[in-house]
């Protein structure tokens, strides 16, 4: 039994190891997204942080509502891609899958802007509060523009899945704390944002220094060929 036990494990180090950076990241990148909860709670009281929390609720929500599986897609053909040493073809599915994200984030600013008032009204109990939308809308772009969780997924770099698991809520915890304290709501919503890029980036170097954010040999508007 024992024996069995040993030799699963040196045929499954990699799996196993992966597991474990991953289960160990998410569990302390949770603790710390709670302890900058608490901290957020405490500081900016119940109505500023019950509206700060309905508004990234929202527009997150609508981002994922309006991601039409662009993320799954890109997981299972950069990883497919790779593994058939197709790196032009990843290239061209990210600046396909950017693009069209881009189009479908235009769509969200522009009735964001043009039903601001009611999104206010209905979510806020407000229509005054609707200047808050504009940073919502800045959060929105952040967040939705960003594509690299997927493709390190994809690229099954866990090594690096596990960084971005933690700096995120670090960062945002050094980041949300202060702006809570001394920027006020709006700026809060936008460091929000911002802690997601700074936490992307170290992926954004990855995949600069690995050549994935280079332009594809075929055009932009010719479409992937994929089978779902």
């Amino acid at each position: 039994m024992i024996r069995k036990i040993n030799t699963f494990i040196r045929l499954e180090h990699l799996l196993i190891q992966n597991s474990f950076l991953i289960l160990t990241s998410t569990a302390l990148g949770g603790i710390l997204g709670a302890t900058t909860t608490v901290l957020l709670s405490r500081i900016m009281g119940p109505q500023d942080f019950g509206i700060f929390k309905t508004l990234t609720a929202f527009f997150g929500g609508l981002i994922y509502f309006l991601d039409f599986g662009f993320q799954n897609v890109l997981i299972k053909y950069t990883s497919q891609f790779v593994a058939q040493k197709k790196d032009d073809k990843v290239r061209h599915l990210i600046q396909n899958l950017f693009c069209y994200r881009a189009i479908i984030l235009i769509f969200i600013v522009s009735l964001s802007l043009l039903f601001k008032n009611d999104v206010a009204k209905i979510f806020l109990n407000d229509k005054d509060l609707s200047y808050l939308v504009y940073p919502s809308i800045i959060f929105s772009i952040i967040t939705f523009l960003d594509l690299t969780r997927p493709i390190i997924i994809g690229l099954q770099n866990f090594r690096l899945l596990s960084a971005v698991n933690v700096t995120v809520p670090l960062v945002g915890l050094f980041i949300l704390i202060p702006a809570a304290l001394y920027l006020g709501l709006p700026l809060t919503i936008i460091a929000l944002g911002l802690t997601h890029l700074i936490g992307s980036l170290i992926s954004v170097a990855f995949l600069i220094k690995r050549k994935y954010l280079l332009k594809s040999k075929d055009s932009l508007f010719k479409l992937p060929n994929l089978v779902f």
